[in-house]
């Protein structure tokens, strides 16, 4: 399985949604999933707005091979709107995060979500090791 990661790298960025990422990135890996744009689990990671049509290409390829998605979705991002809708537009599942003490985004009601908060990692690691075992799941 492959799994696609997203979360905003420009725009309104969540307080933690590098660490949810990383979070994700690790448990994802650890249950065998192969892994799409890892760079956005990179905290040296540059969005790529002087190179638009190099990180488009990139993202085009990945989101086309990709069996399911995993997002940090607690800010406002066009793009990883776009790839969220993309993946959901073929079919392929995709895992919403988002940080439970942040004021909630508009468009959270009708898809899978996985809430984190700042009470205890280990319970983040322990959904977010479920969330690799639910999209593996959904894809059967």
């Amino acid at each position: 399985m492959k799994v696609y990661l997203g979360r905003a790298v420009s725009g309104e960025l969540g307080p933690r949604s590098l660490e949810a990422i990383q979070l994700a990135h690790r448990a994802l890996r650890e249950f065998g999933a192969g892994i799409l744009a890892e760079r956005v689990a990179d905290p040296d990671y540059r969005p790529g707005l002087d190179r638009p049509e190099l990180i488009a290409e990139m993202m085009h390829r990945e989101l086309l091979e990709a069996d399911a998605g995993c997002m940090e979705m607690t800010g406002r991002s066009i793009g990883v709107g776009l790839e969220a809708g993309w993946l959901l537009g073929r079919g392929r599942p995709v895992l919403a995060l988002y940080d439970a003490d942040v004021a909630p985004a508009s468009w959270r009601g009708r898809h899978r979500l996985l809430p984190y908060d700042r009470r205890a990692r280990r319970l983040s690691r322990r959904r977010l090791a479920a969330a690799g075992l639910l999209l593996s799941r959904l894809l059967v």
